[in-house]
């Protein structure tokens, strides 16, 4: 239920703050855990940049959660066009010690999308995508390669190139693996994004 997960989050957060403090890095990581279990993506994206930046700030050698939570902000604000905020916070990812080198990867190929530079946003997604084939099969892998792949698909809107349809499609199905497998949001918003852009093409 991701009412209830979400709810189990904030009280934890609560918790948290009472015991240890609200700018406690651990508060924060639970605030940021219960922003991303957020249902819709306008409500989701207002909720994480506070504790998210706040972490950050205060706390920048808490590298992976910090990366973390960026990324999911970063995709937030893009795919709400908020090109300013998506900037701010992938560039943390890229800055954040210890960050997921898958999500760097992808993290760069957005920032270049979000400079207008789309042949090497494609060229940055079809490298990860090449490389991520070696990956063992797992929901986690499928929403990793769903991201480059929907990054793909934009460069590929953007350069208008054929092949872009196919792409939303293979990124859909990478998404509905980690929501049948978790039942997180994050998954639900993405699968609702890819279908928005499908209609609209």
């Amino acid at each position: 239920d991701p009412a209830r997960r979400r709810a189990l989050y904030a009280e934890n957060a609560d918790a948290l703050a009472r015991a240890i403090g609200p700018e406690h890095p651990l508060t924060l990581e639970h605030r940021c855990q219960a922003a991303e279990a957020t249902a819709t993506t306008s409500d989701a994206a207002a909720a994480l940049a506070e504790p998210c930046f706040t972490l950050s700030r205060l706390h920048p050698s808490n590298g992976v959660p910090i990366a973390n939570c960026a990324f999911e902000l970063g995709w937030l604000a893009y795919s709400r066009g908020d090109t300013t905020t998506a900037q701010r916070a992938y560039a943390l990812v890229i800055a954040a010690p210890g960050a997921d080198e898958h999500r760097v990867w992808i993290t760069r190929g957005f920032l270049a999308l979000l400079d207008g530079r789309p042949a090497e946003a494609m060229a940055t997604f079809e490298a990860y995508l090449k490389e991520a084939s070696s990956l063992r099969a797992s929901w986690f892998a499928s929403v990793l390669v769903a991201d480059a792949t929907l990054g793909r698909a934009l460069a590929l809107r953007e350069l208008r190139k054929p092949g872009a349809t196919e792409a939303l499609a293979q990124a859909r199905a990478g998404y509905l693996a980690g929501q049948t497998a978790t039942g997180h949001p994050k998954w639900a918003r993405r699968i609702a994004y890819v279908d928005a852009l499908g209609i609209a093409r």
